[in-house]
């Protein structure tokens, strides 16, 4: 890297982390898994392009989907349980304040599978990495995370490490969040079930789910 700065959003990172740290001990949860979606997904409007002020107002409002196939996640789990193999479960984080919302949903996926916490290897954006998780007391709380070995946005296929690909081609679904993952895991044709969970933040993407800018979406590649 020419500035010789391994990690230019690492101030970025440490800012969403005490925001998220402060933010997400006010929020009312239930342990519902429409409800913990709903908590996950807030986690995905924290980023270094958005005020903390419009970010307090987002986590004030209730959390509609606009594309909404939290049904069929439900089924899925209900079926994982009727599996005799313990089936795995690849929670694909995004931002690194994102963690503190995404662990009650993390422990409430252990009760139908394994789960596995999956974050970058190297920075990325602001994106969480493995040396972000271990520095924060809530990291241990993640009972089994690994790295995809890479440093990009999203997944290229290409880069990700072999131990990394391995675990991925032989877990049973893939919890995606960010948009990061929309954009790039659609066209890799893996065999795992995907489920998607973000906030469509450009008019690119929004306008693929025919959604307004900013919908919240929990969408599945697997049928209700």
């Amino acid at each position: 890297m020419a500035t010789g700065n391994k990690d230019p959003f690492a101030n970025v990172k440490k800012e969403e982390i005490a925001i998220a740290t402060a933010l997400v001990t006010g929020i009312k949860l239930e342990n519902d898994l429409p409800s913990l979606l709903a908590l996950a997904v807030l986690g995905n409007s924290i980023d270094f392009f958005v005020d903390l002020e419009t970010v307090k107002k987002e986590l004030q409002s209730p959390v509609c989907f606009a594309r909404n196939n939290i049904k069929a996640l439900a089924e899925l789990l209900i079926n994982f349980k009727k599996i005799k193999k313990r089936p795995q479960i690849l929670y694909l984080a995004d931002n690194a304040g994102e963690c503190f919302f995404d662990l009650p949903l993390f422990q409430k996926l252990e009760e139908y599978a394994e789960v596995v916490y999956v974050v970058k290897e190297n920075p990325a954006q602001n994106d969480l990495t493995l040396k972000d998780l271990q520095a924060l007391e809530i990291g241990a709380k993640f009972k089994k995370v690994i790295t995809t070995g890479t440093d990009t946005p999203g997944l290229d296929l290409s880069l990700v490490s072999k131990s990394f690909y391995q675990t991925l081609i032989n877990a049973d679904l893939l919890l995606a969040k960010g948009m990061g993952y929309y954009e790039t895991l659609p066209e890799l044709f893996l065999s795992p079930k995907i489920f998607y969970l973000f906030k469509a933040k450009c008019p690119p993407i929004a306008d693929s789910l025919s959604v307004p800018l900013n919908s919240y979406i929990a969408l599945s590649d697997f049928k209700d």
